[in-house]
């Protein structure tokens, strides 16, 4: 059987830092956190509608034969699973980061910024559906190892964090959560001239982060930043 993983949950947050604790200028012009919480709660209501509407999938690379394992079938899914919820709980929560760079400007900016992919559900080796209505944020809980969610050695840093009132919070499976806002553009679709969508951000209250060790433990920092 297939499991539920994320690409796109390490490196969730993303954001060049000026200085030691000034983000990026040009993310900060982007929409202010409460525009961010604003457009995510329409996301959320328009994803949880469309729960009782059925999935339409499109096969775009079929298996080469039953027994290819060069390539799996690639499936890109629309619509909304009708598993999929509302959410009332406000952590904490967890992000799993690529590198030292990601965290220390994460913790920086005290924010979430939407990942640069969709959902994924794969069993490897033999398919993986992309669903491109769920983009966002994408969450775990803090006991979750990032193998458990596909991650694996590509997780290098984690910060978790609690959310504040009114930011929503959809459950996609048991331990996948998402905040559901427009994906970032990766930067080399901006440079090929694709246009880039919002800087949106979601502030977060941090409650511990630092890098993971062997067996996810850390020389944990601990901060409690005011949430605005």
């Amino acid at each position: 059987m297939g499991h539920f993983w994320m690409a796109v949950l390490a490196g969730g947050l993303a954001c060049s830092a000026m200085g030691a604790l000034s983000p990026c200028s040009e993310q900060m012009a982007g929409p202010t956190p409460e525009e961010s919480i604003r457009v995510a709660n329409e996301m959320a209501r328009n994803l949880l509608s469309r729960t009782s509407e059925p999935l339409q999938e499109k096969c775009l690379h079929p298996a080469l034969g039953r027994w290819d394992r060069a390539r799996a079938e690639t499936w890109m899914v629309t619509g909304v699973p009708s598993t999929v919820r509302l959410m009332t709980e406000r952590g904490p929560f967890r992000i799993y980061l690529r590198t030292q760079k990601e965290h220390d400007d994460s913790v920086a900016l005290q924010s979430l910024l939407s990942a640069g992919a969709s959902y994924v559900v794969k069993s490897p080796r033999l398919w993986q559906r992309y669903h491109t209505d769920l983009t966002g944020i994408f969450l775990t809980h803090p006991n979750v190892p990032p193998e458990h969610i596909g991650l694996g050695r590509e997780a290098t840093h984690f910060i978790d964090m609690l959310l504040p009132e009114g930011v929503p919070l959809l459950w996609l499976e048991r331990e996948i959560f998402l905040i559901p806002l427009p994906p970032r553009i990766s930067e080399w679709r901006v440079k090929g001239g694709e246009p880039d969508n919002p800087h949106y951000r979601i502030p977060m209250e941090i409650v511990v982060h630092g890098p993971l060790g062997p067996a996810l433990t850390a020389e944990f920092q601990t901060t409690r930043p005011f949430i605005h």
